[in-house]
């Protein structure tokens, strides 16, 4: 889809027709192209040009644009078949400067994007820009807006690493980054609080340039049945507050897409949001708010005021054609309208409009709590209530103290007794001796603790254990030991909780001590059984198989149902090449361990057992 600012236009595009929905007077036409697309690859964008008014639609992994030809109606480009994307959810904006389409952001193959991209219109070319200034973290699911001209660009937040590598320390940001066409330069502006519970961003930023406000949508990612909060913040200073009701939206990544447009003339905001299908099929959801919207305001009655979305239409996109719903208020009633014939469709009557249904509670506000995290699979690593990495407060025997005291306090929920403590760390010290440095370490620890949030020490019955304020400090082992008890049969959210946990490595690898061996022999075996069962379950999933396999294999790096797991359903998916790759770098694995060569090959894993 791609959005007309000028013109106020919703442009819909589909294999065989392109519909634009006309926000002025709320009006559908649809045209069927006199030259079927062959295919629509997943992860195609499309974009409407302001400044020479023509509509494109192109490929990043192609590196190929296309314009819509009105006259003919057809597009200049066609696409055959190929693997999926590597920019899902990819930012985008043009520039009159340079009369450029910019491209920067997106996720693909586990990796996370941060290189800036350009296609001339004038010259017809594709590059790859050098930048300067600060470094935009490689992300995606992040907000990008730009100013009247598009000779700047404001990137708000999103989810990624440092790195690049979806399975090393992936994170959500805040950061508001502003990208300078003329100089190629990033230059970070501010970074908002962190939240009290994380969120993620529609792929626009609605700009004020005169306010210098922004408008953009949020909403958590963490679950299917998500919503979407429009947020009005500045752009000069690290602030932002709830405006309007809330809008439904299923979130499954990059199954799921959604955006937010500005209609100066008529006054209003459009989001629109797009979910496909495990049968292919995408739902086009539009949703339109007048501006400017109102902040939600709590009454004296209790009762809560704010401007309210209305449910335009819902355009469910099938690989057979388009077909467009109105939703109405009567009982159980949907007027169905034909497909595209073969001359445009006439415009359809204004439909009704039902509110979107006003949130119960508002869970994202301007103050927000913040909340020390402590990481315990993968690298061990304590942030505090800023996201500041304090792990090098913790000198060896500080460590050892509070992963002895956290993980018998969360495993056994007694803790550890005294004994056991003092003949783990101070065997060579007399009772008074482990005493006295059992105490004084406790209170450098304690120090350190206390810039995550409240906690103690508690001693009962001789057994010392951790206490800790939940709403302060979040601990991953905890999260573990709670989804260990998740209902059967297994639902594909919690089984996603637990992937989002362990996604940064096993328990502890880099932590050598014999009293942790145990453990850390019990809780690779109690994940790998949960991953067993889930893999069992969500058969019909190729995408959520395959991030089961990468999970068992930072438990078990040779574990051959893993690679089955992982191999056939890479081919499945189309993505042969990968799943060569996997294979052979299991082989290595498999190699440097055992000393001797993997007695398989490639093709024993590549199809069903």
């Amino acid at each position: 889809m791609a959005f007309d600012k000028n013109e106020e236009v919703l442009y819909i595009v589909s294999q065989d027709s392109l519909y634009d929905l006309r926000f002025k007077n709320e009006q559908l036409e649809g045209t069927r192209l006199s030259q079927k697309l062959d295919t629509l690859l997943p992860g195609n964008q499309s974009v409407f040009n302001p400044f020479n008014n023509k509509l494109y639609n192109f490929y990043i992994d192609h590196k190929k644009v296309g314009a819509y030809d009105t006259i003919g109606k057809k597009w200049e480009m066609n696409y055959t078949p190929d693997i999926l994307t590597v920019y899902w959810q990819a930012n985008k904006f043009i520039s009159s400067t340079d009369d450029a389409l910019y491209i920067m952001c997106g996720y693909g193959q586990m990796t996370y994007k941060n290189t800036v991209q350009r296609y001339s219109f004038t010259s017809k070319t594709w590059d790859s820009v050098p930048v300067k200034g600060a470094r935009l973290t490689p992300r995606y699911l992040s907000a990008l807006g730009t100013s009247p001209t598009g000779d700047t660009a404001y990137i708000l937040g999103g989810y990624g690493s440092n790195s690049g590598n979806q399975v090393v320390n992936p994170r959500h940001y805040y950061d508001l980054v502003s990208y300078d066409v003329k100089d190629h330069s990033f230059n970070k502006i501010y970074q908002l609080p962190e939240p009290a519970a994380q969120f993620c961003f529609a792929n626009s930023l609605v700009i004020d340039p005169v306010a210098k406000e922004y408008y953009a949508l949020i909403f958590p990612d963490d679950k299917f049945n998500s919503s979407l909060q429009l947020i009005q913040g500045s752009l000069l200073k690290p602030t932002y507050q709830p405006v309007a009701n809330t809008i439904p939206y299923s979130f499954h990544d990059i199954k799921s897409f959604a955006d937010l447009y500005y209609c100066e003339t008529s006054k209003k905001l459009v989001a629109v949001t797009l979910y496909t299908s495990k049968e292919n099929v995408t739902a086009v959801n539009v949703y339109v708010l007048e501006f400017p919207p109102n902040p939600i305001i709590a009454a004296t009655s209790g009762l809560s005021w704010f401007s309210s979305w209305y449910y335009l239409l819902l355009i469910p996109v099938g690989a057979v054609g388009l077909f467009l719903f109105y939703k109405r208020r009567r009982r159980a009633s949907q007027a169905l309208i034909a497909p595209a014939s073969q001359s445009p469709v006439a415009p359809l009557v204004s439909p009704e409009v039902i509110p979107a249904t006003p949130p119960v509670a508002v869970t994202i506000a301007e103050p927000v709590a913040k909340k020390g995290n402590i990481f315990f699979f993968g690298p061990f690593e304590v942030q505090d209530k800023e996201g500041q990495d304090i792990t090098k407060y913790f000198t060896p025997l500080l460590k050892e103290l509070f992963l002895l005291l956290a993980i018998y306090t969360v495993r056994s929920g007694r803790g550890i007794s005294s004994e056991r403590l003092y003949a783990t760390l101070w065997r060579d010290k007399s009772n008074k001796e482990a005493q006295n440095n059992r105490s004084v370490n406790m209170v450098k620890l304690k120090a350190i603790l206390d810039k995550l949030g409240t906690c103690a020490f508690v001693k009962e019955a001789d057994r010392w254990s951790l206490q800790y304020n939940t709403e302060d400090i979040r601990m991953d082992l905890a999260d573990f030991q709670v989804l260990l008890q998740m209902p059967r049969p297994l639902q594909e959210q919690p089984v996603r909780d637990l992937l989002g946990i362990i996604h940064r490595g096993s328990f502890l690898p880099d932590a050598n001590y014999t009293w942790l061996e145990d453990f850390q022999s019990e809780i690779s075996n109690l994940a790998l059984n949960i991953l067993s069962e889930a893999a069992v379950q969500f058969r019909s999933d190729p995408e959520f198989l395959i991030e089961i396999a990468d999970s068992i294999f930072l438990f078990d790096p040779v574990n051959e149902e893993a690679l089955h797991l992982k191999c056939s359903n890479l081919i499945l998916l189309g993505r042969h090449s990968l799943a060569k790759t996997a294979f052979n770098k299991f082989a290595k694995e498999y190699q440097h361990m055992y000393g001797e060569d993997f007695p398989h090959v490639f093709n024993d894993y590549s199809g069903d057992k």
